[in-house]
């Protein structure tokens, strides 16, 4: 497999294992030792991602993350955060045996947008199907389950608005479901509420392709 291959949901997920990075290593060295595309293999998330963990690194956080695939990005997770709690997300029953012998790393095979977590996290990250439809779903499902001061991640969401992804999924999913109003009219209506002061978002930045809302 390339080294992308292995945070792709569309080729059979493998259990890549690398064995023990160094202590103490950042972010970024740690997403292209996994193999996750958070790193310089493809995004470059993590310098983002880590002026935002920086400070909680040795604290006993939770984080829940939509989309194993190969369970790259979860061992990077767990690496990162020694204290912390890493749950992931996933529609494949394949994705349920990667991140064996990890004891802080939970996967639950589910469709994210209905999910049913009695737990509240501290940080949750979207990486699943970037299908617009799909994105608001998981919000309207997951940011419930986000404390409050938490940080919520939406990753890839130039998807959004490439017509061409549609034919990723071949035809499984309705045309609709595809349609970037989806998104924009959400993250429009998230400002709105935001500048009128009954919203439970303090803030909204986006990076490039990387979407950050921080909870009240």
């Amino acid at each position: 497999m390339r080294d992308k291959d292995y945070s792709l949901g569309t080729v059979p997920p493998v259990d890549y294992e690398p064995g023990k990075p160094p202590e103490g290593a950042g972010l970024t060295f740690l997403a292209d030792f996994y193999k996750t595309d958070k790193g310089t293999i493809k995004h470059l998330y993590t310098p983002v991602y880590e002026e935002y963990f920086k400070l909680l690194r040795d604290k006993p956080i939770s984080l829940l993350e939509v989309g194993v695939a190969s369970g790259c990005s979860l061992k990077m997770w767990s690496a990162y955060f020694p204290k912390g709690k890493i749950v992931g997300i996933d529609n494949r029953k394949e994705c349920a045996e990667m991140c064996k012998g990890y004891g802080r790393i939970t996967i639950t095979i589910c469709d994210s947008r209905y999910v049913n977590f009695k737990e509240l996290f501290d940080i949750i990250i979207d990486d699943g199907s970037h299908i617009s439809a799909d994105i608001v779903a998981n919000y309207f499902a997951l940011w419930p389950k986000l404390k409050s001061g938490g940080l919520y991640f939406i990753e890839d969401t130039n998807c959004t608005s490439n017509p061409g992804y549609i034919n990723v999924f071949n035809g499984t999913r309705d045309a609709r479901d595809f349609e970037s109003i989806n998104y924009t009219h959400w993250l429009d209506t998230m400002k709105q509420e935001m500048d009128a002061g009954y919203s439970r978002i303090s803030s909204i930045n986006e990076y490039g392709q990387l979407l950050v809302l921080k909870k009240k």
